[in-house]
């Protein structure tokens, strides 16, 4: 195929680039019913729930709104909840127009203390990998299509090597003395 995107860039990439964990409890999930994981996770709120997801600026309210100068007006597990889907909508699993957090991700924050369990890591290559296909099956030249997932691993994937290399150099220059 002429525009097929070629990556080799796999789990451990990922794991060194992120951080995030790559062996866990895989993210696994049927089918997302957002205004019914809405409900469980934010419960007592009215979320308001689009067709694609959880709207950051949502999640941004939920988790910074102060009800006083020193009290949130959420409790800790939903401001957690909110925080953390907040993230993984900006840094880990963004949509192509940045706006929005998949609902399907609404089901492993529900349990704030198994949060640290799942291969989030291993959810982002996916994500990196299907997004880029979607880019690639697109006649790009005429329709425009942005490409979602964390574009920062990808970014610092393709770049790596040769910054590898330059950080070697520099050393090697460094120590024959030729730097200073």
């Amino acid at each position: 195929q002429e525009n097929a995107v070629k990556l080799y860039f796999g789990l451990r990439d990922i794991l060194q680039i992120t951080g995030l964990p790559i062996r866990g409890i895989p993210l696994v999930c049927q089918e997302a019913r957002g205004e019914e994981i809405a409900n469980e996770i934010f419960p007592n709120l009215v979320v308001h729930f689009e067709m694609k997801g959880f709207h950051l600026k949502t999640l941004r309210d939920i988790a910074t709104l102060k009800a006083s100068d020193k009290e949130f007006a959420h409790p800790l597990d939903i401001r957690v909840r909110a925080t953390v889907l907040y993230l993984l909508g900006c840094l880990i699993f963004p949509d192509s127009s940045c706006t929005h957090v998949r609902a399907i991700y609404g089901y492993f924050v529900k349990d704030i203390n198994k949060i640290s369990e799942y291969a989030w890591g291993e959810a982002c290559l996916v994500e990196i990998h299907h997004s880029l296909s979607k880019f690639s099956s697109r006649n790009v030249s005429k329709e425009k299509y942005l490409i979602g997932g964390s574009m920062f691993a990808l970014m610092v994937g393709h770049v790596q090597a040769p910054f590898r290399l330059r950080f070697l150099l520099s050393i090697l220059l460094m120590v024959s003395g030729k730097l200073f």
